[in-house]
C-alpha cells in the first residue's frame, strides 16, 4: 500500500510515505487531515501532500508523496503489553478513559478514522493522562469527504463485517467497543 521512511528535513523528523498504488481523492483526504491537525494537534499528526513529487520508474510518470510529522509516541500494542506485563491496572484504566474521550471527541465532530487498530495508534504523554495520536489516514471519513471511497478495502478484525464503502461516521464504533472490552 505504501512504503514509509523516517527522514530529517530542516532539523525535524518526518515520515515520507510513498504510495505503491493509486488511491482515490487523496488530496481531498489529506486536506481534511490538515484541517483536523490544527483543531486536534494531539490526535492527528501534521501532514503535507505533495502532488507529482517523485518518479519511481522509467515511465516518466510522477507520483505523490505524503510527508507526516514524526511522532515519538509508543505504538499502542507495545504500550499495552508493557502495562499488562507490569500489572499497571490504574494506567490501563487511564488508557481506557483516553479512548472514551477520543471516541466522544471524534463522534461529536462526525469524524471516523476508518482503520482503528493497535497498529494505528501512538500513545504519548504521562501514563496517568495518556494522549492518543492516530496514524494512517487512508480511510478517514468526515462529512466533507463523505462520498470518497475508503482506501482500505479489507475488513480487518477491528472493523464491522458488514462495513460499507464509502464508510460513514459510525465506522469506528466496533473498534472502540473492542478497545473498551480489552481495556476493561
Amino acid at each position: 500500500f505504501a512504503c514509509v521512511a523516517k527522514v530529517l528535513i530542516s532539523g525535524e523528523f518526518w515520515a515520507v510515505r510513498l504510495l505503491t498504488r493509486a488511491q482515490p481523492n487523496l488530496a481531498e483526504r489529506y486536506e481534511q487531515v490538515r484541517s483536523l491537525t490544527s483543531r486536534y494537534p494531539n490526535n492527528f499528526l501534521e501532514v503535507r501532500y505533495l502532488v507529482d513529487e517523485i518518479r519511481i520508474d522509467e515511465s516518466g510518470d510522477m507520483y505523490p508523496v505524503v510527508l507526516i510529522k514524526w511522532s515519538d509516541g509508543v505504538p499502542l500494542r507495545k504500550y499495552l503489553i508493557d502495562l499488562c506485563s507490569a500489572n499497571e491496572i490504574d494506567k490501563i484504566r487511564a488508557l481506557r478513559e483516553a479512548f472514551k474521550h477520543l471516541q466522544s471527541r471524534l463522534g461529536a465532530e462526525g469524524i471516523a478514522h476508518g482503520d482503528l487498530s493497535a497498529d494505528n495508534v501512538l500513545v504519548s504523554g504521562g501514563s496517568d493522562d495518556p494522549q492518543l495520536t492516530l496514524l494512517d489516514y487512508d480511510s478517514l471519513w468526515t462529512e466533507r469527504i463523505k462520498d470518497v471511497l475508503c482506501a482500505v478495502s479489507n475488513q480487518g478484525p477491528m472493523q464491522h463485517p458488514l462495513r460499507s464503502n464509502p464508510i460513514g461516521r459510525n465506522a469506528d464504533e466496533m473498534a472502540f467497543l473492542i478497545f473498551d472490552a480489552v481495556l476493561a
